[in-house]
């Protein structure tokens, strides 16, 4: 009897698990919304859906989902362009494929780290509007007025003429669906000030907290998107402003310096110290100062690391040429580094 009943509770524990499993592999793959764009082509099989899907990240296992079409004997799925996100299960990415495809919207993508040049640049390159439409657009005083009007984080801070552009920084980058090719610069805009009113109003409490103005969050955040390339470097790289800010340094920060000279690939050797300009932390009178206005799109890491700051000890980082990171205490430390990747050859040239 013990038997029996030992081996139907190992039989039990093996179903429990195996239900289990299968359970957690139709979930979403995040709970972070991220879009992605899938075309379907005509006449895919339900196996090769499985396999693009998978391939695309959108499913955790493609040989569940197989099974999945089999057990619950799925039809109707219909090829075309389809926008599907990470945050979808699988019985939701089913629905929607059974459903109509998208039609010819048009994808634009903004890239963490993207000024105004580049993001008007994309918007010409995607769209049936001119780079010139969108400085047009930046240049309108009761457009900007507009903006200040209508969204709580815009102040007249993005006024101020000594900024390259208005809204730098304020214009969230990520990926875009438009309708058309003959969407507007204000549409597009639009899409991307909601993007960063949704971004920035989880950190509210955070905002009401810091000495800083959203204006200087966003300048701040700007700076770590543009020196880091991961959230732990941007944590540090936050870490080491923030103790320099506090002893009244300077930011010290190539790539403000390569804003204000309006310099594209920046590495130090590009670097004009002593250039006048309130985007230069290099200067004397930079101490303890950020920039006058952000010099790019920061994204969500960038601003979570200026607002939920970490605590070191450092005063120096540099990167090098395969834009690894290190973080010094002391400026000696920081010499004996830089000796070092250029003994290894892994210094700028």
């Amino acid at each position: 009897m013990k038997k029996i009943l030992l081996i139907s509770g190992v039989v039990l524990l093996i179903f429990i698990v195996s239900f289990g499993y299968y359970f957690y592999q139709l979930s979403p793959v995040s709970s972070e919304s991220k879009k992605i764009e899938v075309v379907i082509p005509q006449g895919s099989s339900g196996s090769s859906i499985a396999d693009l899907l998978s391939k695309k990240g959108l499913i955790r296992n493609a040989v569940v989902f197989k099974l999945y079409l089999k057990v619950y004997n799925v039809k109707g799925l219909n090829y075309g362009k389809y926008i599907l996100n990470t945050n979808m299960d699988v019985p939701k990415i089913i629905k929607t494929l059974q459903g109509k495809p998208v039609a010819d919207k048009i994808v634009i993508s903004f890239i963490e780290g993207y000024d105004i040049p580049k993001i008007a640049k994309k918007i010409a390159n995607s769209t049936n509007n001119t780079e010139e439409d969108v400085y047009a657009l930046l240049k309108d005083e009761s457009y900007l007025d507009e903006l200040i009007a209508e969204y709580w984080f815009i102040k007249s801070d993005i006024k101020n003429d000594k900024l390259y552009y208005p809204l730098e920084g304020y214009l969230f980058p990520d990926t875009y669906f438009f309708e058309n090719k003959d969407v507007t610069v204000k549409d597009v805009f639009r899409a991307m000030l909601k993007q960063m009113d949704k971004v920035l109003s989880q950190y509210k409490e955070e905002i009401a907290l810091s000495k800083f103005t959203i204006h200087e969050i966003l300048t701040f955040a700007s700076i770590v998107e543009k020196e880091s390339l991961t959230k732990s470097d941007g944590d540090l790289v936050a870490s080491v402003f923030y103790n320099r800010l506090e002893k009244k340094w300077t930011l010290g920060s190539c790539p403000t310096n390569c804003y204000a000279t309006r310099t594209e690939n920046c590495v130090p050797k590009k670097v004009v110290p002593k250039y006048q300009s309130p985007y230069n932390t290099y200067l004397e009178n930079m101490g303890g100062k950020l920039p006058v206005g952000p010099i790019s799109s920061p994204g969500k890491n960038a601003i979570n690391s200026v607002l939920k700051p970490v605590k070191s000890d450092y005063m120096w980082f540099v990167a090098d040429k395969n834009t690894k990171s290190y973080f010094y205490v002391t400026n000696s430390e920081r010499e004996k580094g830089i000796a070092d990747l250029i003994s290894k050859g892994l210094w700028f040239d």
